[in-house]
């Protein structure tokens, strides 16, 4: 797909690969020196790429929530974690299990490693299933309407992923200012006893 260039005017090129310009795969009989090649066809770019957005948006939610919930002096960063180890240690907040978030986001995480593996992956209609189901319970807790339109899996998806994300939002904004509160009772305590920080 081709675009005129605002600051050119020339044609720019958009992308390099579609289904039929896809590198070939190595087949399985390769390792075997059978120099057979697997073309890649049929995958859907557009529902690859709202999935891992989905996955690392979620993951930039579980990074903060682990840095405030847990400690502050964390660097993530510097410690690597794996989405799945990021999880792990956010998997007994009650919170985000009596809503179903914490295996809605498990499932997630097993659609974006199956498209990591298969480009072609289908997604399980009972991974969906589940992530619809945590989206209607918050929705009822809510006092909301649950919408009965009928959703793509990847527009549930989405539906999930900004729900999770408001929710561990909402979450931690009530947590820092609860801090916050706790910090200024701890000052005027420290002050009227003459003890300093």
């Amino acid at each position: 797909m081709n675009k005129k260039d605002n600051n050119t005017g020339e044609d720019r090129v958009e992308n390099i690969f579609t289904n039929e310009s896809l590198p070939a795969l190595f087949a399985d009989s390769f390792r075997e020196l059978d120099l057979k090649w697997n073309k890649v066809e049929g995958v859907n770019f557009e529902i690859l790429g709202r999935v891992l957005s989905c996955h690392l948006i979620i993951e930039h939610y579980l990074t903060v929530f682990i840095e405030l919930e847990i400690s502050s002096r964390l660097n993530l960063d510097k410690l690597r974690l794996t989405f799945s180890q990021k999880l792990k240690l956010i998997e007994d907040n009650q919170a985000l299990k009596e809503e179903g978030i914490i295996k809605g986001i498990e499932i997630l995480n097993r659609i974006r490693n199956k498209f990591s593996h298969n480009l072609k992956v289908k997604i399980d209609e009972k991974d969906i299933e589940y992530l619809k189901k945590v989206v209607d319970k918050i929705y009822k807790k809510e006092g909301k309407e649950v919408d009965n339109k009928i959703y793509s899996d990847v527009a549930i998806i989405e539906i999930f992923t900004s729900m999770t994300c408001a929710f561990i939002a909402g979450y931690l904004t009530y947590s820092v200012q609860r801090l916050k509160e706790l910090q200024k009772i701890l000052d005027v305590i420290n002050e009227k006893t003459g003890r300093t920080k």
